[in-house]
């Protein structure tokens, strides 16, 4: 589903539906999921679109930047070394109209219903995205419609050995990358000790030939602490 396509179109699985159909004066673009209906009006004479996996902080609303990813099993990091898994993340899809002056992004949905939780401190924490995965030594299957892969390459530089419960990542830093099979980014995590950590996102894709993604929180807002993720409160 991902991918360009020329207006009008029509793709429809047993849970979505999408379609820009010609109306006059212009056209009709309706996404329906379930009892879910979403309709627009399109006044234009022509267009193309793209549907996009895109940065999962976008609903119900913006409320936060931050995706927290919780493991499964714990995980034990040995001094001094680095280590490589695979986590899995939530995706969102956006539908962008674009033509020679540019894109517009005219609908974001998901197949997978949006939880939220908080990191750290009661008083002072950040709210953030939920997501409990699996951990994995390779690329897992997954439902590319609803789960994308991380593959996250970690760092221990401390003198101990260091459990690993969760994993927080910034939206502002995030680079998707997607094909026929996958929707993945590549990320980092340096461990400076017990409970501290910084976590970012390397501009590459996990393996050749995936297009990148569109991006809708670098384009739209500029970030006002940078890129990566200070973790604190704890892994």
């Amino acid at each position: 589903m991902y991918g360009d396509y020329k207006i009008p179109f029509e793709v429809a699985d047993d849970e979505l539906s999408l379609s820009v159909k010609k109306e006059s004066g212009g056209y009709t673009y309706t996404r329906q999921m379930g009892e879910d209906v979403v309709s627009k009006q399109i006044l234009t004479d022509s267009a193309n679109l793209n549907i996009s996996p895109i940065e999962p902080l976008n609903l119900p609303m913006k409320l936060t930047s931050a995706l927290l990813i919780e493991l499964e099993n714990t995980v034990v990091i040995k001094p001094q070394s680095t280590q490589h898994l695979f986590l899995t993340f939530p995706v969102e899809l956006g539908v962008f109209l674009y033509a020679q002056k540019g894109k517009k992004n005219i609908d974001i949905f998901s197949l997978v219903k949006p939880k939220y939780t908080l990191y750290g401190d009661v008083s002072e924490g950040t709210i953030c995205r939920y997501w409990k995965s699996s951990v994995h030594t390779g690329i897992p299957q997954v439902d590319k419609l609803r789960e994308g892969v991380i593959e996250l390459v970690i760092k221990n530089g401390s003198l101990e050995w260091i459990e690993m419960h969760r994993v927080v990542f910034n939206a502002y830093g995030m680079k998707i990358f997607y094909d026929r099979e996958l929707v993945a980014m590549k990320a980092r995590m340096s461990i400076r000790g017990e409970d501290t950590s910084v976590t970012d996102f390397k501009n590459t894709p996990i393996r050749k030939g995936m297009r990148k993604a569109l991006e809708i929180y670098q384009k739209e807002r500029q970030p006002l602490k940078g890129t990566k993720f200070l973790m604190e409160g704890g892994l």
